[in-house]
């Protein structure tokens, strides 16, 4: 464990954060620790609950939330409640004074006690000290206090404990202490949720590529394939250390994200040379096709799905399974698009061919102002926005009156304190819409899909390229985007104004959902005008409801009726040069009838996220992938 960040980092992530953490220990110490100590991470998932409670953790101290800059958090020790009502005992370090690096001080000790809120509950409180981030090593001078308060007139008693054992007799206090349920939201920081955008991109992807590497490996066994777990363990530990709380979050010094980019792409090229190994594995239980055109295409998700594939090949405008039935395919700007029929778990040949006969029939209308799709009419503006999105099956408009669909804006990002940290809440008084198209055309029509690619000037001097797209089968919208950034000290967002009534979304976090308000009631909803989600957002009603899906980006809102998805901040501290380049990302708009379901909005985010996987078999009598 290296006091990783626990907003970003994914579930398994964490897991194993704990497991490669409790090893560790026990061959360093000997020792099995009971508590977690987390005292400097930017906010806690309400998933944490019950993955401490099954790696044997007993209690949870932090600090991190004393920092809260709207509301005071009303308990200091108390019972967490997590996703599954799971409940872990959790403790605060109440001390302020350079909180868990503090001096040992009459009014530091004073000051700890004077802070404790349910004083009828407790009678001692904990204080970390000692020089070093997290209570590093006392003195020789704070040991002398120590001692000489441990009995001294005016001054809270003291003495050096060990944490479990203190922790254990405040927990078997014979007291009804208070419970809290669900996250620990921290009300600082929120623009850790996006800074570095590139980093959060690879922490994204390579801990998707890991799960799909062990899932190919282990369906190979069964032909003979070594399953390689000492290579993926060793990714899993690079991967592991650069979720440390400083570098995920996007709050180091340029330096560091040099280093992890290049560990990232070492990382990327042994798990897909793993990965590929294991699919020619598995490729040897099909016949070679004699024509030697021939592609593997997995599906490394538990669950059937209907996919579009597409290969980078231009020679071929057609396709056959393994039984020799065509396949519907789509020529493309890049290459052939095929529908593919996917069991879960599992890997298919297609093999190349080209007919005779002429593409089929795309179902798409369009004008420069006008689209009409199998599930939507559509009606654009001069700067490409969405002003009317019709389901013709649900027979409702999906745009509410005054908004728009993919409204780009941007926004001064200047925080009061920590500029790579915090987005501060006054970056709504900037706001300004970004509507300057600067080419808009019809790049792919056919019976797969409609792309309209769009180009954008944006900010001061930023260029933003986008191809969206409309399926013939699929209810999800896609935008392939491309941003040339060039800004400091400036947001980027975009906005859907969804036409759903909800006063709650649903925000994807580890191992299932955070359900947040989306109105600003109370100081506590006003202050999560930024919040963390992984592969998804949902707001729905009864019958109805809209997700916003993403393949690498977290930070989200619900101003004024709109959600958002926070793209791109470009802080100058402590890295100058954070986010400037270029950045390649995909969101999505999913319209679904029905309520909220795992199948209709889980699947499709991961549909997006762990696109199936595509690779060329070579020809001959012993079939292979080439690495």
């Amino acid at each position: 464990w290296v006091e990783a960040d626990c907003n970003v980092s994914g579930g398994e992530s964490l897991v194993r954060q704990l497991l490669e953490g409790r090893k560790k220990f026990m061959e360093l110490f000997g020792y099995k620790g009971d508590t977690l100590w987390l005292p400097d991470v930017f906010g806690y998932a309400a998933a944490l609950p019950q993955i401490l409670k099954l790696s044997d953790i007993e209690n949870f101290v932090t600090s991190k939330i004393n920092w809260n800059d709207t509301n005071r958090f009303p308990y200091d020790t108390f019972w967490w409640r997590g996703l599954d009502g799971t409940e872990i005992f959790t403790a605060y370090i109440t001390t302020r004074t350079n909180g868990y690096n503090a001096d040992v001080l009459p009014e530091v000790m004073q000051e700890t006690w004077n802070y404790v809120q349910q004083k009828e509950l407790q009678d001692k409180v904990l204080t970390s000290v000692g020089w070093g981030d997290g209570g590093g090593g006392p003195s020789r001078e704070m040991c002398e206090r120590a001692m000489r308060m441990t009995d001294l007139e005016g001054c809270p008693k003291t003495t050096f404990t060990n944490v479990s054992r203190f922790l254990k007799e405040l927990r078997e206090q014979p007291v009804e202490r208070p419970r809290w349920s669900g996250e620990l939201y921290l009300e600082y920081h929120r623009g850790t949720y996006t800074t570095q955008a590139r980093t959060k991109k690879w922490n994204r992807k390579m801990e998707l590529l890991l799960r799909e590497t062990e899932m190919y490996a282990t369906m190979a066994m069964m032909d003979g394939f070594a399953y390689p777990a000492k290579e993926i363990e060793e990714q899993w530990r690079i991967l592991l250390t650069n979720q440390f709380h400083d570098i995920l979050p996007g709050t180091s010094i340029r330096e560091v994200y040099h280093a992890a980019e290049e560990e990232y792409k070492r990382m990327n090229t042994a798990l897909t040379h793993l990965r590929d190994k294991a699919l020619a594995a598995l490729a040897c239980r099909f016949i070679p096709d004699p024509e030697g055109q021939e592609w593997l295409i997995g599906n490394a998700l538990s669950w059937k799905r209907n996919a579009i594939v597409e290969l980078p090949v231009k020679d071929f405008n057609g396709a056959v399974d393994e039984g020799g039935v065509p396949l519907l395919a789509q020529k493309t700007k890049d290459g052939l698009a095929l529908k593919v029929s996917l069991c879960p778990l599992s890997v298919m040949p297609v093999a190349l061919r080209n007919r005779d006969e002429g593409e089929s029939s795309s179902p798409f209308f369009h004008t420069s102002k006008y689209l009409e799709t199998p599930y939507y009419r559509v009606d654009f503006d001069k700067a490409g926005r969405i002003t009317s999105l019709y389901d013709k099956e649900a027979l409702r408009e999906l745009v509410r009156p005054g908004k728009t669909l993919n409204t780009f804006y941007t926004a001064e990002d200047m925080p009061l304190f920590w500029d790579a940290w915090d987005i501060d809440r006054y970056y709504r008084d900037t706001i300004r819409y970004e509507t300057r198209l600067t080419k808009r055309e019809v790049s792919e029509d056919g019976p797969l899909f409609i792309t309209i690619h769009s180009e954008y000037k944006i900010g001061r001097s930023s260029t933003l390229h986008q191809d969206m797209r409309f399926y013939a089968d699929s209810r999800r919208i896609e935008w392939r985007t491309k941003v040339d950034w060039h800004e400091k000290h400036t947001l980027l967002k975009v906005g859907f104004g969804v036409d759903v009534c909800a006063d709650t979304w649903r925000n994807e976090i580890q191992f299932g959902h955070a359900t947040r308000n989306m109105h600003s009631n109370t100081s506590w909803d006003q202050a999560q005008f930024e919040v963390c989600a992984h592969k998804w957002v949902d707001v729905s009603e009864a019958g109805y409801g809209v997700a916003l899906l993403n393949d690498c980006k977290y930070g989200h809102d619900s101003l004024d009726d709109m959600i958002s998805l926070t793209l791109l901040k470009s802080p100058q501290g402590p890295d100058p040069e954070a986010d400037q380049g270029t950045h390649t990302f995909t969101y999505a708009l999913l319209p679904h009838i029905g309520d909220f379901a795992v199948e209709t909005v889980v699947q499709e985010a991961y549909a997006l996220n762990v696109p199936p996987v595509t690779v060329k078999i070579k020809p001959g009598p012993d079939v292979k992938i080439p690495e």
